[in-house]
C-alpha cells in the first residue's frame, strides 16, 4: 500500500511540474510575441495609439526615428506638417494648444492647411474619427479626391487625417503629422472613411460664398469676432455687428450669430460654453490669451474634457 501512495505521489508531482512549466513557457511566448510586434518602440502610449492606425508604407517602429518638435518634416504648397518630437504616434501633442489645433497632431496639420489655403475657420479641433460627420462651413466630402484634400480614416480610438499631395488608381500620396517620421506617406483609397475637399472655398480675402449671415472667420478671412452679412454668392461681405464677444460659426442651412461669454477665467484652449466661459453650453469656444478667437456649434454636445485637455465636441 505504501508502494502504491509513493507511486501516485510522484505521478501527480511529475503532472504538476508539467503543468506548471506549461504555464510559464505560454507566459514566455507571450511576452516574446508583445515584443517582437513592437520593436524600437518604448513608449506604451505610443503603441496603444499606432495600433489603432494604418500606418501606410511604415511600420510601428518608425515613430521613433522623428525629428525635434515642431521641426519642418514635409512641404506641400507652401504648408509644411511637422513633427511631433518624443510624442511622435501617441495622443500628447509636443507644441501644446495654438490657434490651428494640438500642436503637432494630425488634426492640426488638416486644420491649418484649409485655414491658410481656403479660409476655413480653423476651429475643428475634433478627434480625426469625428472629421466625416462633423465639419466646418466650406468644406464637403467628395468621392474624387485631388490633391489638397483630405484623406480621412476613422477607424481606432483617435482616426487619422492627412492632405493628399497625389492621387494614384488605388492609392494616395499625403503629408502628415503624429505619424511617419518623413511627414510623407502613402494610402490605399479604400482605407478612407471619406475624403473632405475645400472644392472652390473662398480663400482668406474671399468674398461670399451665399447669401446669409456669416462670421468674419467663417470662409471671409474677417474678424472671428464679428457677424458679417452677405447679399449672395460673390457678393463683398458688409459688417452686420461687432459680436461684443465672438460670433458663433452654426450648422450647413444656418446662419451664423453672436455668443455672449467670458475667456477672462481660462487660459488659452477650448472650452465648452458652460466651462468657466458663462456662455452656451452646447458651443465650443476658443479663447487665446484672455481674448475669444471663435466658437462654433456643437450639434451633439459639447464634451467638457479632464483637466489640462481641451474641450470638443461630441
Amino acid at each position: 500500500f505504501d508502494h502504491i501512495i509513493f507511486v501516485i505521489y510522484r505521478t501527480m508531482k511529475f503532472i504538476f511540474s508539467t503543468a506548471v512549466l506549461s504555464v510559464l513557457a505560454c507566459s514566455a511566448v507571450a511576452d516574446d510575441e508583445l515584443t517582437f510586434a513592437m520593436p524600437g518602440v518604448t513608449d506604451p502610449s505610443a503603441v496603444l495609439y499606432s495600433n489603432d492606425m494604418e500606418m501606410g508604407a511604415y511600420n510601428l517602429s518608425s515613430c521613433s526615428g522623428a525629428p525635434s518638435c515642431g521641426t519642418a518634416m514635409a512641404t506641400y504648397n507652401g504648408v509644411s506638417a511637422k513633427s511631433n518630437g518624443k510624442d511622435q504616434c501617441t495622443g500628447s501633442a509636443c507644441g501644446g494648444s495654438i490657434s490651428t489645433g494640438l500642436a503637432y497632431q494630425c488634426v492640426e496639420l488638416a486644420q491649418r492647411y484649409m485655414h491658410e489655403k481656403h479660409g476655413i475657420a480653423p476651429i475643428w479641433h475634433d478627434n480625426a474619427n469625428m472629421m466625416c460627420g462633423s465639419y466646418p462651413k466650406g468644406i464637403s466630402k467628395t468621392s474624387n479626391p485631388q490633391p489638397g484634400d483630405l484623406w480621412v480614416r476613422t477607424s481606432g480610438t483617435y482616426g487619422h487625417v492627412a492632405v493628399i499631395t497625389a492621387v494614384h488608381s488605388d492609392t494616395v500620396d499625403v503629408i502628415e503629422q503624429n505619424s511617419s517620421p518623413s511627414g510623407r506617406n502613402t494610402y490605399t483609397k479604400s482605407s478612407a472613411g471619406c475624403f473632405l475637399t475645400a472644392g472652390g472655398a473662398p480663400g482668406p480675402s474671399g468674398s461670399c460664398p451665399n447669401k446669409g449671415y456669416y462670421c468674419g472667420n467663417d470662409g471671409l478671412g474677417k474678424d472671428a469676432n464679428n457677424l458679417y452679412y452677405c447679399s449672395g454668392s460673390g457678393a463683398s461681405p458688409s459688417l452686420h455687428t461687432d459680436c461684443g464677444f465672438t460670433c458663433t460659426i452654426m450648422p450647413h442651412g444656418q446662419d451664423d450669430k453672436c455668443m455672449s461669454g467670458t475667456c477672462s477665467k481660462v487660459s488659452t484652449g477650448n472650452y465648452c460654453g458652460d466651462d468657466k466661459i458663462s456662455g452656451d453650453a452646447h458651443t465650443l469656444y476658443r479663447c487665446e490669451s484672455s481674448k475669444p478667437k471663435g466658437a462654433k456649434y456643437c450639434a451633439n454636445g459639447c464634451h467638457t474634457a479632464s483637466k489640462g485637455s481641451n474641450d470638443y465636441c461630441n
